[in-house]
């Protein structure tokens, strides 16, 4: 299942987040070597990694990580 259409980052990539360490959104973000753009995949990914931790997922939009502002369009 994609968890992140934007960053392609499926289930298989959350759990292998979790089996090292990861334990919120960021956490599985930064194990991809992605970030989040528009933050619609962290309840999805907090739902995953609640449900192979066993852990609740505190925090999670806490950890969303500030998108760079869009640049300006060229001056015509």
């Amino acid at each position: 299942m994609i968890h992140c259409i934007c960053n392609s980052v499926n289930t298989r990539l959350v759990d292998e987040a979790a089996a090292h360490g990861g334990r919120t959104p960021a956490c599985v973000m930064k194990h991809c070597g992605k970030r989040f753009n528009c933050g619609q995949c962290i309840p999805s990914i907090a739902e995953r990694l609640e449900l192979v931790t066993g852990e609740p997922c505190a925090g999670a939009v806490r950890d969303l990580t500030p998108v760079a502002p869009a640049l300006p369009l060229a001056a015509e």
